[in-house]
């Protein structure tokens, strides 16, 4: 998926917002904390998500591209790799939700 259209590179949670270094020099803001305190534990853990997000994706991707002739050789040591086809669809789901 080499289409993927978010901002790249490292996604970073702080105290005031989640932000990407990548492709510019002052900083990508993705999102901006709450001002009120009240919130800020969820806020917390809101950022935590998001800046997760982008290596999430990315591993969803690998997981559905893994090649069935990587499975067949780990079979061989006894190693199951298998998805059932309610965990094939949610990530799908979650990858088309990510990028479309």
């Amino acid at each position: 998926m080499e289409n993927l259209k978010h901002t790249k590179g490292e996604w970073t949670a702080t105290m005031d917002d989640v932000y990407s270094l990548e492709d510019c020099v002052i900083g990508n803001i993705i999102c901006d904390a709450p001002k009120s305190n009240k919130s800020y534990e969820n806020w917390e853990a809101n950022a935590k998500l998001i800046s997760a997000a982008p290596d999430l994706l990315e591993s969803l991707i690998q997981l559905i591209d893994f090649p069935i002739e990587d499975i067949e050789h780990y079979k061989k040591y006894g190693v199951t790799l298998t998805l059932n086809e309610l965990q094939y669809n949610k990530i799908i789901n979650a990858i088309n939700k990510a990028t479309k």
